[in-house]
């Protein structure tokens, strides 16, 4: 957490936790292993999990480390395979696939390329990569250290550079120019795809990305009688409990549970009646320990990598994938 410029730890010095911050946007909680492991009316106490399940208690003696665990969806029918990567290059021959948007994006973006490489370990390494990044940013660390989103900005040679892929952090309506550029500079290219999502630095507002974005570029591939690229539209995750709720950050960036709810069903009800598809995240992570309130580690990013290769496959499966 230090790296995130949270100098003390989960729990401050003063014992209030709940809707308030350590720093940033962190929650103050109570340290799991120390003599004050509850938070309870906004101060930590020394209370049993049994006597801390009160509805605005916080505990993270109850947090399950389930990014760490082996996935089983409640529909076996509905579990990811996990795909040989002679299959995975097989599938993604001449393809492109571009992701666009936040670190949300960027994350699924560095799960993808580890399942094209079958490796966890250099997957991002390049020419006179210093030797800070190299040794940080590997395998699990690639997205927790804030430092490693400078390396996702270098395209990984995936499939013996069979597959065209890279990651573009463009992450708000400002940059509205530059993603339909993007997008557009697909049209009508066979096996191609764009993974895009956005929401946070727009104060999770559905509408103004709907205006500015979506409507803009279906009627401009409808005018051009585009087909393709195919495009994913990515939700963000549902907030862990280390996200702050305090009133002044929810009304400066609307940083809250509300917003986020309402944003992502605004969108999943509008690309719906466009046949774009969705890949959501709330299903998966929905009680999942987020390291920081809003991102995840490596389990919950490849699971939604192996989500996305598995639409490919099926969008091959249709005969609109070539």
């Amino acid at each position: 957490m230090k790296t995130r410029g949270v100098q003390y730890g989960i729990q401050r010095p003063d014992r209030q936790c709940g809707n308030v911050v350590t720093s940033h946007w962190y929650r103050g909680l109570c340290h799991p292993g120390g003599p004050t492991p509850c938070c309870n009316n906004s101060v930590c106490v020394n209370s049993s999990p049994h006597n801390c399940s009160c509805p605005r208690c916080f505990d993270l003696r109850d947090q399950i480390e389930a990014d760490l665990a082996t996935w089983r969806a409640q529909n076996e029918a509905c579990q990811p395979r996990k795909m040989a990567v002679a299959e995975i290059c097989t599938l993604l021959g001449n393809a492109s696939v571009y992701f666009i948007g936040d670190s949300l994006v960027r994350h699924l973006y560095m799960a993808f390329a580890m399942l094209a490489k079958g490796t966890e370990d250099k997957v991002f390494h390049y020419t006179n990569m210093s030797a800070d990044l190299s040794s940080l940013c590997r395998g699990r660390l690639l997205f927790s250290n804030m430092k490693c989103y400078l390396v996702a900005l270098h395209s990984p040679v995936l499939c013996n550079g069979a597959v065209k892929t890279k990651f573009m952090e463009l992450r708000s309506i400002g940059k509205t120019k530059q993603i339909l550029t993007e997008i557009l500079s697909l049209g009508n290219r066979s096996r191609s795809l764009v993974v895009f999502g956005i929401g946070c630095d727009d104060r999770y507002n559905a509408d103004i990305i709907q205006q500015r974005i979506w409507k803009p570029l279906l009627q401009q591939m409808k005018s051009k009688k585009l087909t393709k690229p195919n495009i994913v539209w990515t939700t963000p995750h549902i907030f862990g409990v280390f996200k702050a709720e305090t009133k002044d950050y929810r009304a400066e960036l609307n940083q809250d549970f509300s917003h986020l709810h309402n944003f992502t069903h605004k969108m999943i009800a509008f690309l719906k009646q466009r046949s774009i598809p969705v890949l959501s995240s709330y299903n998966i992570t929905m009680g999942v320990m987020s390291h920081d309130g809003v991102h995840h580690g490596m389990g919950v990013n490849m699971l939604r990598a192996k989500v996305l290769l598995h639409h490919i496959e099926e969008l091959a499966s249709r005969g609109q994938w070539w």
